[in-house]
């Protein structure tokens, strides 16, 4: 018999995530319009993004006539990060980030400053102020970055034993991280007592040794175990000659508590699995506990759950056991109490990460989180009591009461070039109490469980799944789980609730017992419609159906469940498209209003994706170029609209060939960018270059159908369509317009009507104009309006977060074996340690050479675990500076000061160090000044310009007096200044020019549409600099264009040698970013 090959106690990406955490640690952790430049026809000039500038540089101040300086703010000062060598004087400790509001109108006052402030602190008297200039060191240490994933510094590694005084001779082998069925309990324990207080990884890392030396050694054979395979024997050779070598330097004595072996290295540094292995049965996928003492055959088919292998020689020496039963179908799974209480001791702010949902402020009548959604605010714990309750004198104070979203979803990989696809499932969940900055992060995402493939489980198998989750959950709700923590070591009760699931349409009907959309009685999740009504004006009208009922579809679930056949089972789905799911035991639970329909998949994958390719691309309404001369058509507009588009890093760019073969599938950041930013300027632009020639062509097409068949009842060939209807532009700015409310990060209730009107236009209209290419996910789109009064922003319950865990996993390097292995695979690779942020700077710096010498880790977990880390770090700042050069300031900016301050502080009396003498009480004007390289606001960073042409990082979008304005930031500034006794508040200022609005255009197809925010103004002019500017700024982009005189059929391609010498006007648009990115 061929014998089993050891699958290794830690994954290579395992050892990927420990050493991309460690490399980091250490590392500290705004916003664009889009502008185009328009010549009035038809192909742009082809423009090259410039990477925004990241390093510490020493910026001049520009000395230019279009100098302008744009107060940021002075109620509150920035989120100072830990590089910046300035730091904020003592009166400005407070932070009032929220104040800094993304408005469409500000209120003015009737004379307004060119610089105005908001509300300044209370002045310091002048024997508090250093009177150096020189630039203040940087406190130690500060929060990162606004309590983002704070202690990334602290790992989910579990407590180890004390190794201090264990010898390394005859080490016996690691723990392995698939334990045979025999090690494994059927059921967690649960108590204090088994759930010891987490320890920091740099705890452990520095126990782990009396030598400090050796933590790196550790650390690197770990690595090159994981990484680069290197065998057990290989590293074991390893330890004990660097031992031997340092002992001959005189490093460590031979005394010194040296590991020898692999497995007391990852003993040490606590590698350890934290999941159950359970046995399936091969046939009815029946779900049992993984030890053969307990059970061993399938209850339900009677056949055999486990088979015997002959042990390896490795396994005889280390357990002197003869056999090892391993079940013949095998699925891992964590259960939720477990999983939950070692997230709460994963970092030592984890705990109050998962309380800080009660002192977050809320503003009435906007949603911002999903705490602001009824279902938060309105279900109750077993008590009787709401469950979210934030009231003093609630029961139970001292209990931690956390809300989860279920995610499930199926993906399919290849296991190599010669095994076919392999389909499994993934069971997740994320942590609803978190801030949006932190449940991105790809570490709060909890792997609870995979399914075995090679194909993934019906809806009634997965039920079998499912049930030790439901009932686990059960307990959890109703009495709860205790555990030890770092602020409660005697032990702290939290209790869980689900507040929603969100899977993909056919993954949710599996999870909630629903019919999936080929369903004929009743294919919606949400309301009771027949499949035959989806194609009627009716299916594409909101609420125009009655809503399923929860507890009618709880009951039905309830009866199928009891019926005795597979055969009867189907015909009661056929007639009540209803079946039985394990999370109707949660009394809580509401089938119906909990199980989302994913915005993501609805909308962005769904109706934009149906908009594009569907209704414009497959019908050739947007053509390719010409297949004889190659002649440009629509699609190559688009393509050069697109080239010259200049936006901001952290919008989705678009495929150079979008709309042809050779351009690939988009994501779903893609097709949210496509519909959101860049075709709300294209699209209009292509019509009213395209459309009147269509249309002569159709009526041409149409004269010469009647004409053959005027005297034929029943012509033979079809009558001719449109292939560019006049309306679709229009329709498509409706569901634009609609979008960036719907998938706004911060809604506002009042907005709601009129993103309903919107979006009920589009959809009918495209029943009008696209009745062919109606998909059921047009009907799914009218529920989202009660979702989000449900669950708030659909930042918060969409799969976005799951899909970033479902990446991760599809690049794990597995084994490729069948019966669940490679699932148990996976799950121990998921569930290792997460990394630490240590203080020792050679760990740090042996962690980062350690990343580096992978071959190529873009998509797996060190890389994401780098990239989804950044951005989560700066998703949670509202507001902060970057790096500082202080410099002398020129007289050109001193003037400008000068006037701010006597703007802003009439009183202060400050005058320019050039003045011929001070007057008693007057002050000079400090000459140094804090230039910085980028601020970071509301999550976004915003950059200078550095004058090349190209500024995607650069722009900002501001609404001054009931009037929007757009510009080029030129420079990033904050100074102080003394007057008389006091110290006035730090200034924070931009330099900014401000476009020139063009008036000579015809705009009236996105007028109707203030939300899309397209704008147009002078190509290269801006205002005067004695012009007063926004007080507050907002991202957007821009884009640069030209447009020549198009064809007008395909045959006159002549005309484009005719209009080259033509000189068109070039103009810049700019599309706005406001709330969805």
């Amino acid at each position: 018999m061929r014998r089993k090959k050891q699958r290794s106690p830690v994954s290579q990406e395992e050892g990927a995530t420990i050493l991309s955490s460690i490399s980091q640690s250490g590392q500290t952790g705004a916003c664009a319009p889009s502008t185009c430049s328009i010549h009035q026809e038809a192909v742009m000039e082809a423009g090259q993004l410039r990477p925004t500038a990241e390093e510490d540089v020493q910026m001049d101040v520009p000395d230019s006539p279009h100098f302008n300086a744009l107060h940021l703010a002075e109620d509150s000062a920035p989120s100072w990060r830990s590089e910046s060598p300035i730091v904020p004087p003592p009166d400005l400790s407070s932070v009032i980030l929220h104040d800094v509001e993304f408005a469409d109108t500000i209120n003015i006052p009737s004379d307004p400053t060119r610089f105005p402030a908001l509300m300044p602190p209370e002045p310091s008297t002048l024997a508090e102020i250093s009177p150096s200039l020189v630039p203040i060191s940087p406190p130690s240490p500060l929060p990162h970055l606004s309590s983002l994933h704070s202690d990334s510094t602290d790992a989910q590694i579990a407590p180890i034993p004390d190794i201090s005084q264990s010898p390394d001779v005859g080490d016996a082998p690691a723990p392995s991280l698939s334990p045979s069925p025999s090690q494994i309990s059927p059921e967690f324990p649960s108590g204090p007592e088994n759930d010891p207080v987490h320890r920091p990884a740099a705890d452990i890392m520095h126990g782990a040794t009396t030598t400090p030396l050796w933590a790196v050694v550790m650390l690197m054979c770990a690595w090159l175990h994981h990484k680069f395979n290197v065998s057990w024997r290989g590293i074991a050779m390893i330890l004990q000659i660097l031992r031997l070598l340092f002992i001959s330097a005189g490093l460590i004595s031979a005394s010194d508590d040296c590991p020898r072996t692999l497995a007391t290295t990852f003993k040490r540094i606590g590698l350890q699995d934290r999941f159950e292995i359970r046995a399936m049965c091969p046939t009815c996928s029946r779900v049992f506990p993984g030890d053969m003492s307990l059970i061993t055959t399938c209850t339900h088919c009677e056949i055999p759950l486990f088979h015997t292998s002959s042990p390896s020689a490795f396994s005889l020496i280390a357990t002197s056991s003869k056999t090892k039963h391993v079940p013949i179908l095998q699925t891992p799974f964590i259960r939720p109490s477990k999983i939950i209480a070692d997230f709460i001791n994963s970092t030592s702010t984890m705990e109050d990460d998962l309380d800080r949902w009660r002192q977050r402020p809320s503003t009435p009548g906007i949603l911002e989180s999903i705490q602001d959604g009824k279902v938060w605010q309105t279900l109750l714990g077993s008590d009787g009591c709401p469950f979210f309750d934030t009231s003093p004198d609630r029961p139970n104070p001292e209990e931690l009461r956390i809300g989860i979203i279920i995610g499930f979803d199926g993906f399919g990989f290849k296991r190599s070039a010669y095994a076919g696809k392999h389909s499994t499932g993934v069971l997740s969940i994320s942590i609803a109490n978190l801030e949006t900055s932190l449940r991105y992060r790809v570490e709060n995402l909890l792997l609870c469980g995979v399914t075995p493939g090679p194909h993934e489980l019906t809806a009634d198998q997965l039920q079998f799944f499912m049930d030790a989750f439901a009932e686990d959950l059960l307990q959890l709700y109703n009495e709860g789980h205790r555990v030890k923590t770092l602020r409660h070591p005697n032990g702290r009760t939290f209790r869980v609730v689900v507040i929603c699931e969100c899977c993909d349409h056919p993954a949710l009907c599996r999870m909630s017992g629903f019919g999936d959309h080929n369903t004929e009685l009743c294919f919606c999740t949400q309301c009771v419609i027949a499949h035959c009504k989806l194609f009627t004006e009716r299916g594409l009208t909101i609420d125009a159906f009655p809503p399923r009922s929860g507890d009618e579809h709880r009951q039905l679930a309830v009866q199928y469940r009891a019926l005795a056949t597979q055969a009867e089972r189907d015909e009661f789905f056929k007639s009540h498209a209803a079946r039985y799911y394990a999370l109707s035991r949660l009394p809580y639970f509401d089938p119906v209003r909990m199980s989302v329909i994913d915005p993501m998949h609805n909308i962005l994958l769904g109706v934009i994706k149906a908009q594009w390719y569907d209704t414009w691309i497959l019908t050739n309404t947007l053509r390719a170029r010409t297949s004889t001369n190659k002649v440009p058509r629509e699609l190559d507009q688009i393509h050069a609209l697109l080239s010259n588009f200049e936006m901001p890093q952290w919008v989705g760019r678009l495929p150079r060939d979008v709309g042809y073969p050779a351009g690939g599938s988009l994501t779903s950041d893609e097709w949210k960018a496509m519909a959101l930013v860049y075709l709300p300027l294209i699209i209009p632009l292509v019509w009213e270059d395209w459309c009147d020639v269509s249309e002569r062509d159709y009526q041409k097409k149409l004269r010469a159908w009647e004409a053959k068949h005027a005297d034929h009842p029943n012509p033979e060939n079809p009558k001719p369509e449109r292939r560019m209807h006049p309306q679709d532009a229009d329709n498509f700015l409706s569901l634009a317009a609609a979008l960036k409310t719907i998938l706004a990060r911060s809604i506002e209730l009042a907005d709601l009507p009129r993103a309903h009107q919107l979006l009920q236009d589009y959809l009918h209209a495209f029943y009008k104009l696209h009745a062919s290419h109606i998909k059921p996910n047009h009907h799914f789109m009218t529920h989202i309006f009660h979702q989000i009064e449900d669950f708030g922003p659909v930042y918060g319950f969409w799969t976005f977060l799951f899909e970033r865990l479902n990446k991760v996993l599809k690049n794990y390097s597995v084994n490729n074996h069948d019966g669940g292995e490679l699932e148990v695979n996976e799950l121990a690779q998921s569930s290792s340690v997460d990394g630490a942020a240590l203080q020792d700077a050679a760990l740090h710096e042996s962690a980062r050479i350690m990343v580096r010498a992978g071959t190529d880790t873009r998509g797996t977990v060190a890389s994401l675990a780098q990239e989804t880390g950044a951005v989560a770090d700066e998703m949670g700042v509202h507001w902060a500076l970057g790096p500082a050069a202080r410099v002398m300031m020129d007289p050109t900016l001193q003037t400008q000061l000068l006037q701010y301050y006597d703007e802003r502080y009439p009183q202060s009396q400050i005058v320019s160090t050039f003045a011929q003498q001070r007057q008693p009480g007057e002050t000079f004007l400090n000459t140094q000044v804090s230039i910085h390289d980028y601020l970071i606001l509301r999550g976004r960073r915003i950059t200078v310009s550095k004058f090349n042409g190209k500024s995607p990082d650069s722009l900002v979008q501001a609404n001054f007096g009931g009037r929007r304005y757009v510009g080029e930031v030129e420079g990033i500034l904050s100074h102080r200044q003394l007057m008389s006794e006091t110290r006035l508040p730090e200034a924070y200022l931009l330099q900014v020019r401000w476009f020139s609005k063009l008036q000579d255009i015809d705009t009236s197809i996105w007028d109707p549409y203030p939300e899309l925010e397209v704008l147009f103004w002078e190509y290269n002019k801006y205002l005067d600099p004695q012009q007063e500017g926004p007080p507050s700024i907002i991202p957007a982009c821009r884009c640069t264009l030209r447009k020549y005189p198009r064809h007008e059929s395909d045959e006159e391609e002549d005309l484009a040698n005719e209009s080259a010498d033509k000189t068109a006007k070039r103009i810049w648009a700019t599309v706005g970013l406001t709330q969805v990115y």
